[in-house]
């Protein structure tokens, strides 16, 4: 097998792999908005502390892994 068509297959899964990290990051930052919309138990520094801010790191990073990624596949020709 090629060298390149392995890469580009390694490439694919990891995009493939990425992209189902993303939606499950989506998922649990929009249920972890609608926890503190519901719930006022938590005070913001909380809230802010453990849910908004590393979901969102993690969504950025995996959009620039993702976009990284498809750039190199594109690029491999």
């Amino acid at each position: 097998m090629d060298n390149n068509i392995l890469k580009i297959i390694f490439r694919v899964v990891a995009v493939l792999l990425s992209l189902g990290a993303l939606f499950f990051q989506l998922i649990n930052f929009v249920f972890g908005t609608m926890v503190k919309n519901v719930s006022d138990m938590q005070d913001d520094y909380w809230y802010y502390g453990t849910e908004l801010i590393p979901h969102l790191f993690t969504i950025i990073i995996i959009i620039w892994f993702v976009v990284f990624q498809i750039r190199k596949i594109i690029n491999m020709k």
